[in-house]
């Protein structure tokens, strides 16, 4: 459970970081320091829809993993319950 807030508290920071990232003001409007003719705008470095789709398979492997633990718990639950039963 810990782990499912984590990650999605991870989600929403991101999120908010995406949105910051992509308004105008994180960016450079102006070529006046460029002298190459090339248009100075900075894009963030790392692409947030790629930290989306990381933290997305990282929620879906905690919940592959929640799954699988839920499995074996009742696996176990119904063996011990046979082992009573045949005593």
């Amino acid at each position: 459970i810990q782990r499912e807030m984590d990650l999605e508290d991870e989600v929403e920071r991101w999120k908010a970081e995406s949105a910051s990232a992509t308004s105008p003001d994180n960016r450079r409007t102006s070529d006046y320091y460029s002298d190459s003719g090339i248009s100075s705008i900075r894009f963030p470095i790392s692409d947030p829809e790629a930290k989306l789709e990381e933290v997305d398979t990282q929620r879906r492997k905690a919940e592959q993993e929640r799954a699988s633990l839920k499995v074996r718990m009742a696996e176990r639950l119904q063996e011990e319950l046979r082992r009573r039963r045949d005593l």
